[in-house]
């Protein structure tokens, strides 16, 4: 057994912190940055709108939404490509970006539904927070999403 095999097998949390620094120094190679989205379908025979959301690591939010778009449940029932809504940086993915990050985008994905269902064109059927389970986060999180956007 080699000394690296050794201490691997001694030290998995070294290991693993070894681990994510290198895909870090990666990451900032390559520029990537982590994302959170929001998105929007429109169905092309009824133009009924489906909101989501999405996030991962990108150069840019729209590599992101491709990634995510691929294999959408949505444009297999009639649903044209996701169009961009709004994209909010975690830069590095660490700190209170990261924290709120995702808070904030289903606060904002919340908004979204709730508008086009005010309209009757919403193709969501679910909430994007449930409001009878969570409502103090159902709260907080749209109050959070009005105050960014």
């Amino acid at each position: 057994q080699s000394a690296q095999e050794h201490f691997n097998n001694v030290n998995p949390l070294a290991h693993a912190l070894e681990n994510a620094v290198a895909r870090a120094e990666e990451r900032a190679r390559n520029k990537k940055q982590f994302w959170y989205i929001t998105y929007e379908k429109t169905n092309l025979t009824d133009d009924r709108v489906y909101a989501g959301k999405t996030s991962g690591w990108g150069a840019t939010p729209s590599e992101v939404l491709i990634t995510r778009d691929r294999n959408h449940h949505m444009s297999r029932v009639g649903y044209g490509p996701a169009r961009l809504e709004y994209a909010y940086s975690a830069g590095d993915g660490t700190g209170p970006r990261m924290i709120y990050g995702d808070i904030i985008i289903r606060g904002r994905e919340q908004l979204l539904i709730e508008k086009w269902r005010e309209q009757g064109l919403s193709g969501n059927t679910r909430n994007a927070i449930d409001p009878q389970k969570k409502r103090e986060f159902y709260t907080i999180a749209k109050a959070l999403a009005k105050t960014v956007f």
